[in-house]
């Protein structure tokens, strides 16, 4: 399982481009409350891969 922090618009470009590139979304960008933007996929070997920002002011 990998995390990395890119800034919100990368985050959500990231997510858009993994997609589309044949990975498995578990959860689409979303704001958690402690202040992060989250998103969790799948490559298509298996590999998790956790990417977050910090959510929009």
């Amino acid at each position: 399982m990998g995390h990395e922090i890119k800034p919100q618009p990368a985050l959500d470009e990231s997510y858009r481009r993994a997609v589309d590139a044949g990975a498995t979304s578990h959860s689409e960008p979303a704001d958690i409350p402690w202040g992060e933007r989250l998103v969790r996929v799948s490559d298509p070997d298996g590999l998790t891969i956790n990417l977050g920002a910090p959510a929009p002011a």
